[in-house]
């Protein structure tokens, strides 16, 4: 009889164990998971939160004043908070100048370079297929006016002016020192007549 009672004591220990066993892997796995689980959500946050935003706006002036300039925007953002600006300029000349693009394009190179030689920017630029092609990058937190060149080409005479005061209000002035969001950039940037995506 006390043997009958020792093997129903060691089949409940045993059956005992196994239950604890299978609940002890359960538990494991729902560690295992839930962990899984938080670490997806903590790498998601991490992307959504440190995500690049970069506008593109362009605008196209016509050839008015003896000049055609392309200006491209690009905007990148972090938050509310710009980390980069570059402009990509293409300037060429009317077809009536067309025979001599590429000195009056060296001429508006060479005052172009010394120009921005004195401003805040990093600046390159290079002349190919009778286009000039500028690239300016804006970095520092202080306030910069991105479509600053005017260019006057008329009866054969060149006039560049890189423009350092807003007084007209009619240019895309932007302070990095500032908290800028995406879509007041955007508007912004419309208002002077740029088509963004």
């Amino acid at each position: 009889m006390a043997s009958t009672k020792t093997k129903k004591k060691t089949n409940r220990s045993k059956k005992t164990s196994k239950k604890n066993n299978v609940k002890k892997t359960n538990k494991n796995i729902m560690i295992i998971v839930g962990v899984v689980i938080i670490t997806i959500i903590i790498v998601l946050a991490i992307l959504l939160l440190t995500k690049d935003n970069t506008i593109s706006c362009k605008k196209i002036n016509p050839y008015d004043k003896g000049v055609k300039q392309s200006n491209n925007i690009n905007i990148s953002f972090s938050r509310n908070d710009i980390k980069k600006i570059s402009t990509n300029k293409s300037i060429e000349v009317i077809d009536e100048y067309k025979k001599d693009s590429s000195s009056y394009l060296k001429v508006i190179e060479e005052s172009l370079k010394s120009a921005y030689m004195d401003k805040d920017v990093s600046y390159n630029s290079i002349i190919e297929k009778d286009k000039l092609k500028v690239n300016i990058n804006y970095n520092n937190k202080k306030k910069y006016i991105l479509d600053d060149i005017d260019i006057l080409l008329e009866n054969g005479d060149v006039s560049i002016n890189v423009i350092s005061v807003d007084s007209n209000n009619n240019r895309v002035v932007i302070d990095l020192s500032k908290e800028n969001t995406k879509k007041d950039i955007i508007n912004l940037l419309k208002t002077k007549k740029y088509v963004c995506k």
